[in-house]
């Protein structure tokens, strides 16, 4: 049987316990100085001086953290699905460690001076214990655009509007037995974010090397294998723009033959959700 490394999305608070690592165990405070190198500032002083949720400082810093907890770890197969697909990409060799640090904070600046003038309405939402059939109901009864961003088990979904829909879309949700879980602003994996794509591509990533990956990735826009270095610069790309489609992913790796999942990093969501703890044996490295 084969395994897999998922490397998770980012979670909107980091605990303590990233940091400690970092600064006590000797490979995370290799990593961390290499990061900061990279950079010319330290990484782990920079994110405990910065503010907010998802703050360019948390996203190196939840990157570096999830390499260094990773290590040289085997596997057969790597998935990083929304946010996690940065760590994925360097794990796999598809990127060097010095241009993950490096993509990871251009694409924080570049992203934020993005919505501070576009698409400031965009939000995503997360609703659990919800039917999809029961979700669609109530966003076919909307006014507004809407897309699905995220599906992540069978009565979990995030899906993407404009942020004057939150509230009525909250209590509609409710009343059919779901519940509105978070708020994510700016929105994502949206396909109105064509123009973001091209800005990233244009900015970032057209500007580093790109190789082949050492081990395949999967896809966490529809669970197809990805061999090549171009293949995950467009796996990047088009996750502003594609949905995450996770059962999809679950699908894929269980046909390869995957029976083990390790976790490496702070998961608070796809590792744990059903369709993935009721297909592999999954085990957090951290």
């Amino acid at each position: 049987m084969s395994s897999a490394l998922l490397f998770p999305a980012m979670p909107p608070v980091l605990p303590g316990s990233v940091v400690k690592f970092l600064v006590s165990d000797p490979v995370g405070r290799r990593c961390a100085a290499e990061a900061s190198e990279v950079l010319g500032w330290s990484v782990v002083d920079s994110y405990l001086e910065a503010s907010g949720e998802y703050s360019a400082d948390a996203q190196v810093l939840f990157v570096v953290h999830c390499l260094a907890v990773a290590g040289s770890v085997s596997c057969d197969y790597v998935v990083g699905p929304s946010f996690g697909g940065r760590a994925a990409a360097g794990f796999s060799g598809a990127l060097s460690f010095a241009d993950t640090v490096w993509v990871t904070a251009s694409l924080a600046s570049v992203v934020g001076e993005y919505f501070e003038s576009a698409h400031s309405e965009l939000v995503t939402v997360s609703f659990v214990r919800s039917s999809w059939g029961a979700l669609a109901g109530v966003l076919a009864e909307m006014g507004g655009w809407w897309e699905v961003s995220c599906e992540v088990d069978s009565d979990f979904f995030m899906v993407s509007v404009e942020s004057a829909w939150v509230e009525w879309l909250a209590r509609r949700v409710a009343s059919v037995g779901g519940l509105c879980l978070y708020v994510m602003r700016p929105g994502m994996h949206a396909s109105v974010l064509g123009e973001l794509r091209s800005l990233v591509d244009d900015c970032v990533l057209s500007r580093v090397g790109w190789g082949d990956p050492l081990v395949p990735l999967v896809s966490d826009a529809d669970g197809g294998l990805v061999r090549s270095g171009e293949g995950v610069r467009g796996m990047l790309l088009d996750g502003f723009v594609r949905a995450v489609r996770w059962p999809a992913v679950v699908a894929s790796l269980g046909g390869l033959g995957v029976s083990s999942l390790r976790v490496a990093g702070v998961d608070a969501l796809f590792g744990r959700v059903r369709c993935t703890t009721g297909a592999f044996e999954v085990t957090s490295l951290v």
